[in-house]
């Protein structure tokens, strides 16, 4: 008798962080099951670096998720996170996420 075991592995997202003249590239990732994980896996990473850092610089940051094969692509600009603390909400600030070809667009 044979058994061939056969693994459910979850897919893998990188979290790049980028500006306009600095990139911090995500080497290890981090396993989850979806799409709509990753995107919340950023929102709170981004939390916790505007705490550790402070607000001054957050609108010039992103955080660039893509997955294994690096064929999609979800892009969470730093003022989403402004949600999460309302007092540091800016009206001005539109949370919008741009996505590569085949994936969902998602706002907050």
């Amino acid at each position: 008798m044979r058994v061939i075991v056969v693994e459910d592995l979850m897919p893998r997202f990188y979290f790049h962080l980028t500006s306009k003249n600095s990139q911090i590239p995500d080497d290890s990732g981090k396993e989850l099951a979806t799409a709509n994980d990753a995107y919340e896996h950023a929102r709170k990473l981004i939390y916790k670096i505007l705490i550790h850092v402070g607000y001054d610089d957050a609108n010039a940051w992103k955080v660039v998720i893509s997955n294994d094969e690096h064929d999609a692509q979800i892009i969470v600009p730093f003022p989403v996170s402004y949600s999460f603390p309302a007092e540091r909400r800016h009206p001005s600030s539109s949370p919008t996420c741009v996505v590569g070809p085949g994936t969902t667009i998602f706002r907050a």
